[in-house]
């Protein structure tokens, strides 16, 4: 868990909020609906330190205890961010 967490924070997420996200979509009646297929929504946000952002978009899937989680987050040179296994 510690590689996520500094992955996270060496991207500029903050990784307690992350974490309490995936938290709260486990407890949540959403969880099983999203194995095997991701559901998608917009979180707006407006904030006078984010100009020219309206909000971002979120993508959960819950992943079963069975099956293999493992991944890494590795930024790329262009500014987006690359799950390697």
């Amino acid at each position: 868990m510690s590689n996520i967490m500094q992955d996270l924070h060496a991207i500029g997420l903050n990784p307690f909020a992350v974490k309490l996200l995936a938290e709260s979509v486990l407890k949540s009646p959403l969880a099983p609906m999203t194995v095997g297929k991701p559901q998608g929504f917009f979180f707006p946000i407006q904030r006078s330190d984010c100009p020219g952002w309206v909000g971002a978009r979120i993508t959960v899937e819950a992943v079963p205890a069975n099956s293999d989680a493992t991944v890494r987050l590795a930024p790329q040179p262009d500014g987006s961010i690359a799950v390697q296994p």
